[in-house]
């Protein structure tokens, strides 16, 4: 397994085994594929394919946001980035309480090999 797959896997796997509900109405997505990414001062915004999740939303199709303040931060945005270089897949849960907002709040993820 080529390093950079190892170490996000590893990621993953460490972040998955502690992350908590940071939310109480929340769902997954499915695995898709990350089409874009977009830092901004809020936190990291990136968008997914598929169906459309953030029904009522006046923005792009299924933009989400990891906010800067979110526990761990540093870990899920640095998992996001690696996923979309290497062109994995991810499901994440998000807050089903943000889906009419422009950018859907996500509070973790888990990624696979395409």
């Amino acid at each position: 397994m080529p390093r950079i797959a190892l170490c996000l896997t590893a990621t993953a796997a460490a972040f998955a085994m502690f992350a908590t509900q940071a939310h109480a109405a929340q769902a997954w997505s499915g695995y898709r594929t990350i089409t874009g990414l977009y830092p901004t001062s809020q936190g990291l915004t990136f968008y997914l394919d598929g169906a459309r999740i953030n029904v009522g939303s006046p923005c792009e199709a299924n933009r989400m946001r990891l906010l800067s303040t979110s526990p761990n931060y540093d870990v899920i945005a640095s998992v996001i980035v690696t996923a979309y270089a290497l062109g994995h897949q991810v499901t994440v849960n998000y807050d089903t309480t943000t889906i009419t907002a422009c950018d859907t709040e996500i509070n973790r993820l888990v990624t696979q090999k395409p």
